[in-house]
């Protein structure tokens, strides 16, 4: 879910923001509030946290984009979660359909890395994730995406892409999701951030993967053909998450659920 498209709705006074829970009534800020949220690493993996949105009906995406679902309140708490975050992990055709480009510094002044998972290397040479951004004053030089793909991807198309990228094989037949996230975590990677799409949710969901789910309730109904927010396997464990925060704005939902075996407050 890219949302880094700058909104003429930037320039109008700021959507404000209402805890729900636990402590309803007090007036909360995700640019502040989300990163302070604590997120420990794993002994051998980084915190892996999602970000989605959906309609009240489930759909999450409008005429084939997820941001088509959000306006100036989610893109708020989208701008929140990724300065939680110490690189960004994205499937392939997501980051194609969404037109993904390098993420913004985060909350420390450092810029995530973007992971781009394909198992196959489909990807178009013009991506603008493969498009180093303007340089700009004194901010952090920007990394060139990884790519992690498996062994069975076509030396050709990865020798096409190996200038615009780094490129990383974990698996033979799919990319191996738990030699992935060891690999982050060799990098000095403590928290990821995981923006779809549905298929790579679901494969985090049935490896048990996932410690914290972000999801985003838009105030429309959609009906349609669209996909719901993880699809795939069955997990080997069905996942009991609690409910840490819940907030409002603008109609919108805001809610942050948490594994129990990573229970998380603020700090």
């Amino acid at each position: 879910m890219d949302q880094t498209t700058t909104s003429s709705t930037e320039t109008q006074p700021s959507p404000v923001f209402s805890e729900l829970s636990p402590k309803p009534g007090r007036r909360v800020d995700p640019l502040l509030d989300v990163p302070r949220e604590e997120r420990t690493p794993h002994h051998t993996r980084p915190w892996v946290l999602t970000n989605m949105i959906s309609s009240l009906d489930g759909a999450t995406a409008l005429d084939g984009l997820s941001g088509g679902l959000g306006g100036p309140s989610d893109r708020i708490m989208f701008k929140g979660l990724r300065r939680s975050a110490d690189a960004i992990i994205v499937g392939a055709k997501t980051a194609v359909v969404e037109h993904y480009r390098r993420p913004q510094p985060n909350d420390e002044g450092e810029i995530p890395l973007l992971v781009i998972v394909s198992s196959h290397l489909h990807l178009p040479l013009d991506l603008p994730a493969f498009v180093p951004p303007n340089p700009q004053g004194s901010q952090p030089s920007s990394r060139p995406p990884l790519l992690a793909t498996s062994t069975n991807a076509s030396s050709s198309l990865r020798q096409g892409l190996e200038p615009l990228a780094e490129i990383v094989q974990f698996g033979s037949e799919r990319v191996d999701l738990d030699l992935l996230l060891q690999d982050l975590h060799s990098r000095g990677i403590h928290r990821v951030l995981l923006e779809g799409g549905p298929e790579l949710n679901g494969q985090f969901i049935a490896e048990g993967l996932v410690d914290e789910w972000n999801l985003t309730i838009a105030p429309v109904l959609l009906s349609g053909q669209s996909s719901r927010s993880a699809h795939g396997p069955d997990p080997r464990e069905r996942p009991q998450l609690s409910l840490k925060r819940l907030w409002q704005s603008q109609d919108s939902l805001f809610g942050r659920w948490v594994h129990h075996a990573g229970e998380s407050t603020l700090r």
